[in-house]
């Protein structure tokens, strides 16, 4: 199986636990004889631009390196990349992702997208107002979009069940 992750910072984890929570997932499909890609950011890169680690093949793109701008502006140059190669499996950190959700199922590959949401991002201080609003919108385009959904949350999974 083909599986592409974005979502995240990058591999390496030498940030959060999306990012070890990549690496582990990831290690384990590669040792199963799975393909896996990690869409890495360029600005968060410790291995400089080493195209492999652990099995997993890092894709290694530019950002808005802001507090703000940095998550969409990566998963959206992902995307496009995706559209040029073939996954069976596409693996998105964080609900933000959703917005660009019908960009991926408009693109007509095919790949089935996997969302893991760990809480309600629009209630943490460190976003501004619009960075708020955005996740909050992001839940309906998740709940419509994504395959499949998961979050160890509680306050998440109510949500996403009446969505």
């Amino acid at each position: 199986m083909r599986i592409g992750m974005l979502g995240i910072r990058g591999i390496p984890a030498n940030f959060g636990g999306s990012e070890t929570a990549v690496e582990e997932i990831g290690t384990r499909l590669v040792e199963r004889g799975h393909h896996v890609t990690v869409y890495c950011r360029k600005h968060r890169d410790p291995l400089g631009g080493q195209e492999f680690y652990k099995g997993m093949r890092r894709i290694i793109l530019p950002s808005l390196n802001t507090l703000n701008l940095d998550l969409m502006s990566h998963t959206f140059l992902a995307l496009g990349d995706m559209m040029r190669r073939q996954f069976d499996v596409v693996h998105f950190h964080g609900v933000g992702n959703a917005l660009l959700f019908p960009i991926f199922k408009l693109s007509g590959r095919g790949a089935k997208s996997l969302l893991i949401v760990d809480g309600p991002d629009w209630q943490r201080p460190k976003w501004g107002r619009a960075a708020r609003l955005a996740f909050r919108a992001s839940f309906p385009a998740a709940a419509r979009f994504a395959d499949e959904i998961i979050s160890d949350n509680a306050q998440v999974q109510e949500l996403f069940r009446t969505a």
